[in-house]
């Protein structure tokens, strides 16, 4: 059965767990005038295009930059069916997921490559005050240290040596 939370100020996640695969899948809906378009009543969108990240090359993610939240898809993946919200460490979690995923038929469902470094340090330089994540907790706090951090997950678990510099034009 679906639950209902409401994630961050006029943000509803709307969560769904499904035990047999220890998964939740959340939607994000914004309360506003007028429906989600990328500037609404009272809040404003930005679309970030963030090719290869979380996974393929036509990848891409909003920020709302009025509460400064950032929808980010399965980046901070977690497992369980944990809380809705959380100011905790959602870094440990991922890390546990993206290990486990590396041992299995998910292996490198999440790429890593020349663009995954750049892409992260862009992300943080919004400052997002939450991380709507689509698998676990929303998290409310520093979201650019949470995307640093997930940057340095991401070396030590995907990186297998890949330096992430930006390719040349």
């Amino acid at each position: 059965m679906a639950q209902m939370t409401e994630g961050a100020p006029d943000l509803f996640r709307l969560t769904t767990f499904l035990a047999p695969f220890n998964l939740q899948f959340s939607q994000f809906l914004v309360r506003d005038d007028q429906p989600l378009l990328f500037h609404t009543g009272w809040y404003r969108f930005q679309f970030l295009a963030t090719p290869q990240v979380p996974h393929c090359w036509e990848s891409g993610l909003l920020f709302e930059e009025t509460r400064r939240t950032l929808l980010c898809s399965d980046l901070f993946h977690q497992a369980d069916d944990g809380e809705p919200v959380t100011q905790s460490d959602v870094i440990g979690r991922c890390r546990d997921v993206l290990k486990e995923y590396q041992q299995g038929p998910l292996a490198n469902s999440m790429p890593y490559c020349t663009l995954t470094d750049p892409t992260l340090r862009r992300l943080a330089a919004l400052n997002p005050n939450t991380l709507a994540t689509m698998h676990g907790s929303v998290y409310a706090g520093d979201g650019a240290q949470a995307l640093h951090d997930l940057a340095q997950v991401f070396r030590e678990v995907l990186g297998d040596g890949i330096t992430g510099t930006t390719p040349s034009p």
